[in-house]
């Protein structure tokens, strides 16, 4: 239970906030960003639907029965493999739009008034 709620409260918030917002990032076509957040959004629900409905049901569910041993090896084995995946992902993203100066000076205000 404690790791199930780390797991949704914490890593997959970071990761699916920044993975989302990159998306904004990447361009400043319009069209271009809705196609590209609508890819992004299908892919992760579908490779999420398909894993969880159809692969684990039917092939992992049945092999690894109820053996704590084989559970942890499984969710190890898909670490080793997710980890080096999304440090790919991290290191070959780039932000591609930066925020412009329009000529105009922003105010800076103090953090403490005296």
């Amino acid at each position: 239970m404690i790791s199930y709620n780390l797991y949704y409260s914490l890593a997959f918030t970071i990761y699916n906030m920044s993975h989302n917002l990159m998306v904004s990032l990447s361009t400043r076509n319009t069209a271009q960003r809705g196609v590209l957040a609508v890819f992004n959004n299908v892919s992760t629900i579908m490779m999420t639907g398909i894993f969880v409905t159809l692969i684990f049901p039917m092939a992992i569910m049945p092999t690894l029965g109820a053996s704590k041993r084989m559970w942890i090896i499984v969710m190890s084995i898909l670490s080793c493999i997710s980890l080096p995946l999304v440090l790919l992902e991290y290191y070959y993203t780039k932000e591609r739009v930066t925020a412009e100066s329009n000529g105009i000076e922003e105010k800076k205000f103090p953090l403490f008034y005296n």
